[in-house]
């Protein structure tokens, strides 16, 4: 099949056409895929093209009294759906927002502490804590960097649903529209706009569920980095003690041997003897 630079109405009529002499079910996505160009433009065109032939059957005026009913019945049940869904997953998104951020301020404490400790460690560790401290600040911004992919996506969602909701708005009032249609072509036209929201429903919870795993996995590991950072932190941090212990001790018996009295050569084996033990 062909696809045209840009969709118009004799563009997407003859689309339809090619559908149905294939055989195919006509949908938006498939005009679209023919016509190309904008696929709103192709939807607004292709509902005007089904409207025209809406006009064109004229129904009775009780199968448009039962299409009213069944059209006001399927809007308000997809919409609540829709709304629930959404509601239950942007109140998982900014838990896991607070969550994020709570970790984030536990990272910088640790940044903080193991700062204030770098200013008393000595020259041959300044080089291994640099690296420490970096490795950490790194961590620090994949957390930040993660938070902002949380808030971009709870924007997302938001967005989608308004989306969503201006097109079930819209939905509803061009399917007001359809008083003239046939029993038949009635029937089938609804039983096809049913299919497609559902079709668009379940894509949607689909990528956003996906959306959702890949930021938990992400979370997860950013956490697991934090751990093992705190582990060698610690572990850092006993070896510097041991070590400001030991330099301490050493000076202190340096001063003393400095402040003491000369002493006979036989006085002052024995007191390096005993400095040897």
């Amino acid at each position: 099949m062909s696809r045209e630079a840009k969709a118009n109405m004799q563009s997407v009529k003859s689309a339809i056409e090619q559908l149905q002499t294939a055989g195919e079910t006509v949908t938006v996505r498939k005009i679209h895929g023919i016509t190309g160009g904008d696929y709103n433009t192709v939807a607004r065109l292709q509902k005007e093209l089904s409207r025209l032939e809406i006009d064109r059957l004229s129904a009775p005026r009780e199968v448009s009294a039962l299409f009213d009913t069944l059209a006001d019945d399927l809007y308000t049940k997809t919409r609540n759906l829709a709304m629930q869904e959404f509601e239950h997953e942007r109140g998982a998104i900014r838990q896991k927002l607070a969550e994020a951020e709570a970790e984030r301020d536990e990272a910088g404490k640790a940044v903080t502490e193991l700062s204030a400790r770098l200013s008393g460690v000595q020259h041959d560790s300044k080089d291994e804590m640099s690296r420490l401290q970096a490795t950490l600040l790194e961590m620090q911004k994949e957390r930040d960097e993660a938070r902002e992919e949380v808030r971009f996506a709870n924007a997302s969602i938001s967005d989608v649903y308004q989306q969503k909701a201006d097109a079930l708005a819209l939905q509803k009032s061009e399917l007001g529209a359809a008083h003239q249609i046939h029993t038949r072509s009635l029937t089938e036209a609804h039983q096809t706009q049913v299919r497609m929201i559902e079709e668009k429903n379940q894509a949607f919870l689909d990528a956003l569920q996906t959306q959702l795993d890949e930021q938990k996995a992400k979370c997860d590991r950013l956490e697991l980095d934090l751990k093992t950072a705190s582990e060698k932190q610690n572990e850092l941090s006993q070896e510097l003690l041991f070590q400001s212990k030991a330099t301490g001790a050493a000076e202190l018996e340096i001063q003393r041997l400095v402040s003491a009295p000369s002493k006979p050569q036989s006085e002052a084996r024995p007191a390096s003897q005993e400095q040897a033990a």
